[in-house]
């Protein structure tokens, strides 16, 4: 009987698993299981907006991500299913067209990470462990990152139309001389998705540090020290010199209007709550039009390349191989990538 008892158990284990693991979407010659599904689901849900911008989710949808209406379509699970297929297409495509990235290209943007922190690859995998990662999975994550990068390079950037009047006029309006200011920063964790008891935690850490600056005139380093979830958090948040055009139109704007050696008041946005304080503000002039022509391509078509990326998306999911095993409403074959970014940037109007 015991032995009996302990075989149904085993096969009852076994046909869960199956459950939990089956295949929802076959893409080509890959497919998407229900485990991997609930993963990247339950992982964004627990997230709070505390993304290492590795995610398939964050890979494909960049810095649409941090907008309100994108994050409430990441808590639909047939739309974080569309994120993965199109993961998986272009690992396709990619094989497809010879794109690859090579171990010793992970290796120099390790060895850069390494040195633009100005620390060792022992304290670095350290770090890497804190936040429950080794070595390996930041090398495959780079790999990915690196991959679509270079489809974008290769492949979708060079459909973009610039004029040399737009080059022209970017640069008039953000090069020429361009303001720079001396930082320290104070940046706390906050996203439309967090829970309620998440809220409060957040707002219990602004009202600490309102009153440890405000009440107690403690200094702003000591309390970036203490705060921060930001960089330079050692530094006791200090970012040192930035030049203008760096920061979005909202928080620039703040430090701008900041007398020297004041600070500002937190600044809401999607993803969290800013305090800057000015320590200098200066002015340099900016580098000759040519010199600057590539940079400033790069920079108006990442303003740009969502458009083609989401028609290019939409092509792969014609060009290859689908096969839905599980339907969700509005989601599946029918699922318009091109559509889905009209609506959205139709919303923000």
């Amino acid at each position: 009987m015991k032995l009996y008892i302990f075989l149904f158990s085993l096969i009852s284990v076994v046909l869960n698993a199956k459950i939990v693991d089956k295949i929802i979407t076959i893409v080509n010659d890959e497919f998407v299981s229900m485990q991997e599904l609930n993963y990247e689901y339950n992982k964004f849900k627990l997230s709070s907006g505390r993304l290492s911008g590795f995610e398939p989710y964050s890979l494909i949808l960049s810095d649409l991500i941090k907008e309100e209406s994108v994050q409430k379509s990441l808590y639909d699970e047939g739309f974080m299913l569309e994120v993965l297929i199109a993961n998986k297409l272009i690992h396709v495509y990619a094989r497809a067209n010879s794109i690859t990235v090579t171990d010793s290209e992970v290796e120099k943007l390790i060895d850069s990470i390494i040195e633009r922190n100005n620390t060792t690859m022992e304290v670095f995998k350290s770090e890497l462990l804190r936040q429950g990662l080794t070595l390996d999975d930041l090398k495959k994550n780079l790999k990915n990152r690196s991959l679509l990068e270079k489809i974008k390079q290769q492949k979708i950037f060079p459909k973009i139309s610039i004029s040399d009047l737009e080059m022209e006029t970017f640069y008039k309006l953000n090069y020429k001389k361009l303001k720079k200011f001396n930082i320290a920063y104070i940046y706390i964790k906050s996203s439309p998705g967090d829970s309620e008891e998440a809220k409060k935690i957040v707002e219990e850490k602004l009202k600490n540090i309102n009153k440890e600056l405000k009440e107690e005139n403690k200094d702003f380093f000591e309390v970036a020290s203490s705060y921060t979830e930001g960089p330079y958090k050692v530094e006791g948040g200090r970012l040192g010199w930035v030049k203008q055009g760096l920061f979005n139109k909202k928080l620039e704007d703040a430090i701008l209007e900041l007398e020297k050696g004041k600070y500002s008041d937190f600044i809401k946005t999607e993803n969290g709550y800013h305090m800057f304080k000015l320590l200098d503000l200066g002015e340099e002039d900016g580098k000759p039009y040519e010199e600057l022509k590539n940079e400033i391509y790069q920079r108006l078509a990442y303003k740009k390349w969502h458009g083609i990326f989401m028609k290019w998306l939409d092509m792969l999911k014609r060009k290859y191989y689908l096969d839905y095993k599980t339907n969700y409403s509005n989601y599946g074959r029918g699922f318009s990538w091109n559509k889905w970014y009209n609506n959205i940037k139709g919303s923000k109007k």
